[in-house]
């Protein structure tokens, strides 16, 4: 195998039943001038197919900036590869040479990318050094959530809560109008004979 990230699995088949595992195997180069850490924020380990996924790159000069002086660029190679060992994304990009260098990156999983477990990888080769790393993610589907229903209905019962107990305020209010005024029409001795009835 030579210098570079490797993804494939095992499976393993038990009375009939079988389970499959991924492997993911980095080869660095036996000298390594320059290495990469790759993260990925955690709202992105598990994305929707079409989504954007976000990833944080961190190259490291290792020659103690020598190689920088004399210029020149890196290689930066970076995929992302189903379960299967299949790469979705693929990509390849010219990086100059820096004593450290970090950067986002967005990449943007296929919309027809089926749910499961993926992985991103990424490169960093200059000449005959390879340095690598990889992170897990998960791509899946919007699943029907209940909470996405809940909240606009309950705005709505809120709404119509408030508007029913105006009406109803409303209503008591006029009446309690009319009911002055009937008694603004009356005498106080109207009253008490009505009273002694």
């Amino acid at each position: 195998i030579g210098p570079g990230v490797q993804v494939g699995g095992i499976e393993i088949k038990n009375s009939g039943e079988g389970r499959y595992i991924p492997v993911v195997t980095e080869v660095e180069s036996s000298e390594i001038l320059f290495d990469l850490t790759i993260d990925i924020p955690s709202n992105y380990l598990e994305v929707q197919p079409g989504a954007e996924l976000d990833a944080d790159i961190n190259i490291f000069d290792l020659t103690s900036g020598l190689l920088r002086e004399a210029g020149g660029s890196l290689e930066f190679r970076y995929y992302v590869y189903n379960n299967e060992g299949k790469a979705i994304i693929s990509q390849t990009e010219e990086i100059t040479l820096e004593k450290e260098k970090q950067f986002s990156k967005m990449f943007t999983i296929p919309a027809d990318a089926a749910e499961g477990d993926y992985i991103l990888t990424g490169e960093i080769r200059y000449e005959s050094s390879v340095g690598t790393s990889s992170r897990l993610l998960a791509v899946k589907k919007k699943s029907f959530a209940m909470e996405s229903f809940v909240l606009p209905f309950l705005l709505i019962f809120l709404i119509i809560c408030l508007v029913v107990l105006a009406i109803v305020y409303l209503i008591h209010n006029k009446s309690k109008k009319r009911f002055a005024k009937r008694l603004r029409g009356h005498s106080i001795n109207d009253l008490r004979k009505q009273k002694k009835l």
